[in-house]
């Protein structure tokens, strides 16, 4: 995988998303709430439905007591590689 021309990852895509395990957050906020939770998390998806906006979130402890941990994507782990390589 590369970024801004380096390469970042050379492997399977199921050690990526392995790599993420234990960093990858559900979380569901008001949409109210959605630009200052983008503002001051890593933010891999999001979902508008009736109870709020679904967020998964990359971090590397729960964002909040409602958070809970779940099992990485592949668009996840990318995102989480983006996260830990950034400023290299």
């Amino acid at each position: 995988m590369m970024n801004k021309g380096v390469l970042r990852f050379h492997g399977a895509p199921e050690t990526l998303i392995a790599r993420a395990q234990g960093m990858v957050w559900d979380w569901t906020v008001s949409s109210d709430d959605l630009v200052k939770i983008r503002n001051s998390h890593h933010v891999s998806t999001s979902l508008r439905r009736a109870d709020g906006v679904r967020v998964r979130i990359i971090a590397d402890k729960a964002p909040s007591s409602e958070a809970e941990a779940v099992m990485p994507g592949l668009e996840d782990a990318y995102v989480c590689l983006l996260k830990q390589t950034a400023g290299q």
